[in-house]
């Protein structure tokens, strides 16, 4: 509500102050401010560095207008696709492990945990492959890419080998969530 009482108020405002200004020719004011004006827009333009940020520890660089149009038109690279593709069986072991907990263990946190591990990971599972198909690139299954594949080809930061997934599979108890939280 207060939102609307400040956009309210600041309308009201610019049409306040707008209609105390004296009234003027604008078609020869326009006429003669409006070039210069331009030209300081265009210069302040080709004298504004573009700057690219550094990877973490990189330093940052000064890009041409051309590097600049370059970036801007690449709407995603090789290296995005391949981290979708990882992605999608990195999210899936997510939702594996969650559905390990309801047999595994009485710790209601956990539970919740896992739940909420499920949803989400299953969504973004889904935006990870539509993503990908959007594209034209190809989509991973989830289940083909998971198992012992995936030590060889899907090695995203985090997930568990498939002995650590056994051993989960196989505790209960205090185990079982002592193996989930790590």
């Amino acid at each position: 509500m207060r939102m609307k009482h400040l956009l309210l108020a600041s309308a009201l405002s610019s049409l306040f102050i707008a209609g105390c200004q004296p009234s003027a020719d604008t078609s020869k004011t326009e006429t003669k401010e409006a070039p210069k004006a331009a030209a300081v827009a265009t210069d302040i333009v080709s004298t504004t560095p573009i700057v690219q940020p550094g990877a973490p520890g990189q330093a940052a660089r000064t890009l041409s207008a051309q590097e600049a149009v370059k970036i801007a038109d690449n709407s995603y690279s090789p290296d995005d696709v391949s981290f979708m593709q990882d992605m999608i069986p990195h999210h899936a072991q997510a939702v594996e492990m969650a559905a390990l907990v309801s047999e595994r263990t009485n710790n209601q946190s956990l539970v919740d945990v896992a739940g909420r591990i499920d949803r989400s990971q299953a969504d973004e599972i889904k935006f990870m492959e539509d993503w990908l198909r959007a594209r034209g690139e190809d989509v991973p299954s989830p289940k083909n890419n998971y198992g012992s594949s995936h030590a060889g080809h899907h090695q995203m930061a985090g997930m568990a080998t498939p002995k650590q997934m056994e051993q989960l599979a196989n505790a209960e108890g205090a185990a079982f969530d002592k193996l989930f939280l790590t």
